[in-house]
């Protein structure tokens, strides 16, 4: 998981650290981990490069590649609004995972931490390259804003479907319909 948090402030500064997670380590993990300490610069030029250092101190789950500490990314500046952004990578559903009996997962159990908060705006992204019936994120959303009012869906890589393609069509047909469903929207993202 890595967490982007923009602040408004006078001063640019970007920072990269690590939340270490609550899932029990090993000694050598937990070591690791101290071992790299939080960088602050005053612009975001090295923020690649600081990113890139920051994950190889991260240890995924065994059983699920995700882990439960959180890579933080703080940017701050004058014209950065006040905003944290989410991103849980690899999170792909296939047919059975809305129906509650699925088990709970390090990468499940962190993102439900993000989705139950009320404040949270809820962006289910599908990639048009896999099969849109395998992806169930939005009825996973669903499970926790009913009415939809958080989740704003985005499909990316559209244009990577052969046009007038049977599976087009699909992709076609399931954007008609989530459009109208979703009070957000549905935004399409092509690459």
């Amino acid at each position: 998981v890595t967490e982007i948090v923009l602040r408004h402030q006078s001063t640019p500064r970007f920072k990269v650290s690590i939340r270490p997670g609550l899932s029990k380590k090993s000694n050598e993990d937990l070591e690791k981990l101290k071992t790299f300490m939080p960088t602050v610069h005053e612009s975001h030029e090295q923020s690649v490069s600081l990113i890139e250092q920051a994950t190889e101190f991260i240890t995924p789950s065994v059983e699920d590649g995700f882990s439960d500490d959180v890579l933080v990314v703080e940017v701050s500046g004058p014209d950065q609004p006040d905003l944290t952004l989410i991103d849980m990578p690899r999170l792909y559903f296939t047919e059975g995972l809305n129906g509650g009996d699925e088990e709970m997962t390090f990468g499940r159990l962190c993102i439900e931490k993000y989705v139950r908060n009320e404040r949270s705006i809820i962006l289910p992204v599908v990639s048009a390259k896999i099969d849109i019936c395998a992806q169930r994120i939005t009825d996973f959303a669903d499970k926790y804003d009913r009415g939809r009012q958080r989740i704003l869906g985005i499909v990316t890589h559209l244009d990577t479907i052969e046009g007038s393609s049977d599976e087009q069509k699909l992709w076609l047909k399931g954007i008609k319909e989530a459009t109208s469903e979703l009070p957000l929207g549905l935004h399409l993202v092509c690459t």
